[in-house]
C-alpha cells in the first residue's frame, strides 16, 4: 500500500477515529484531569460480533492477503493506540 501512494504521489494515513467520539472524549478528559488517579493499566478488547454471522458481508481487514496481516494487525495497531499513554497524553 505504501508503494502505491507513494508512486501515485498521494497522502496516506491511518485515521483513529473512535478517538472522537464524545464518549472517548469525556473519559480521556475524566483521565487527565485526574478524577481516577494515575492510569496503570488498559484493558482492550476488539469486540465486533457482526464478523462472527456468515451472513455479514465480506471485510477486507479479515483477509490477509489483502490487509497485509489479516484482524490481528487492524487490532493490533488500534490496541497501541489506546494504550494507557495515549488516555494521559495531550494528543488529540
Amino acid at each position: 500500500m505504501l508503494q502505491a501512494v507513494q508512486a501515485a504521489g498521494v497522502k496516506h494515513m491511518c485515521a483513529f477515529n473512535y478517538r472522537f467520539l464524545p464518549a472517548i472524549r469525556l473519559a480521556k478528559q475524566v483521565i487527565q484531569e485526574g478524577r481516577l488517579g494515575r492510569l496503570l493499566q488498559c484493558r482492550l478488547r476488539y469486540l465486533q460480533p457482526s464478523l462472527a454471522d456468515p451472513n455479514f458481508p465480506f471485510r477486507w481487514r479479515l483477509d490477509r492477503e489483502l490487509s497485509g496481516s489479516g484482524v490481528l494487525g487492524i487490532s493490533g495497531r488500534t490496541s497501541r493506540t489506546w494504550s494507557a499513554s495515549w488516555w494521559e497524553s495531550r494528543s488529540p
